[in-house]
């Protein structure tokens, strides 16, 4: 792989984790009844969640945690989840986005931090 795809693959995965760090501080303290009553919160949200499934889709294209099924697996999901929230927006429902954002994008990002991680630390 050639030090671009390699740097190509830094930002995205960076992109990954920027993105899934803010949503706690989005979210806050709100439960999922505020949650789902505040559009500035969900949709923020929503969009944290678009970027990291965008950014995901375009990973796992430079083959990033290839040899990691579980975390090509879930980019796979995140990327679903993106054209889901992009293109099917009149069906999103807000209970998914909420246990979206608040399980598996914490799970997602600590995936891609320990994967890239190991990736600085190859010769």
């Amino acid at each position: 792989m050639s030090k671009g795809a390699h740097g190509n693959q830094a930002e995205l995965a960076r992109d990954i984790i920027d993105w899934g760090s803010r949503i706690p501080d989005l979210i806050g303290s709100s439960d999922f009844a505020a949650f789902s009553g505040d559009h500035r919160i969900y949709l923020s949200v929503w969009k944290s969640v678009e970027v990291i499934g965008e950014a995901a889709g375009k990973l796992l294209k430079t083959g990033f945690g290839e040899n990691d099924p579980v975390l090509c697996r879930e980019l796979r999901r995140a990327y679903d989840t993106r054209n889901k929230l992009s293109h099917g927006y009149s069906g999103v429902d807000l209970t998914i986005l909420w246990a979206t954002a608040r399980t598996f994008v914490p799970d997602l990002v600590q995936r891609v931090e320990a994967a890239s991680r190991a990736q600085a630390d190859e010769p």
